[in-house]
């Protein structure tokens, strides 16, 4: 948002302007399950900012002795960054909304944000991750809120209390039984009671296995046999 402005600062930036504002008029807001409408906009936009980041570089080179090229590069780095950062905090699409089902094959075999690779994990994380690992690639899942970005590669992913469908229809659930503020979808407004209670009822359950109860975490495995 810091930089939202600067395809502004061109010509080319203004000529998606009025499927923009009829796509807003059309559409009312723009949710992220909508967003892709914005698709053909974009290149203008991205144009537009490449163009106003060369006229800023021009204008500051005219005033201190720097290169058009050094300028840009300088814009570019702090651009980067800032797009960085926003990967940390709330974005321009904000929240999913709460009735919306988890599932998008483009998800699927992409890396994941949550992967070593992007962040120390702690020890909650790595427990976390080891169950996960523990689900086999093709099968189907149900997880509570805060797990569904770690699993969001998965073709058959479903969250549990999401009372829009079966969330037991799954040949593995997952529970993360700590309350997490910010997790995804009804995560957050989830009484704790109800998931205790499926718990306790899916443990006496014969449809049920106990595949692992570590901490915070209980997984769940259908047994053969049953739908």
């Amino acid at each position: 948002m810091p930089v939202a402005f600067l395809p502004l600062l061109s010509l080319v930036g203004y000529i998606s302007m009025p499927a923009l504002i009829q796509l807003i008029l059309i559409n009312g807001v723009i949710g992220y399950t909508k967003v892709d409408i914005l698709s053909l906009a974009l290149p203008f936009l991205f144009v537009g900012m490449t163009q106003s980041m060369g006229n800023i570089s021009k204008f500051i080179s005219r005033k201190i002795s720097l290169k058009d090229t050094d300028i840009t590069l300088i814009i570019a780095t702090f651009v980067l960054i800032l797009n960085i950062l926003n990967l940390f905090g709330n974005n321009i699409l904000g929240n999913i909304p709460e009735n919306a089902v988890i599932y998008d094959r483009r998800f699927i075999n992409v890396k994941n944000i949550f992967d070593p690779i992007f962040y120390i994990m702690d020890e909650e994380d790595k427990t976390a991750w080891s169950f996960v690992s523990m689900i086999p690639k093709g099968a189907s899942v149900s997880a509570t809120g805060d797990l569904l970005p770690a699993l969001s590669n998965r073709a058959n992913l479903l969250e549990l209390f999401n009372e829009n469908y079966d969330y037991l229809n799954a040949e593995y659930i997952l529970f993360h039984t700590r309350y997490v503020g910010f997790g995804a979808g009804d995560y957050t407004k989830m009484d704790n009671s109800k998931m205790y209670r499926l718990i306790n009822e899916m443990k006496v359950n014969s449809r049920w296995l106990i595949l692992r109860e570590e901490n915070n975490f209980i997984l769940f495995k259908r047994k053969r046999g049953f739908n």
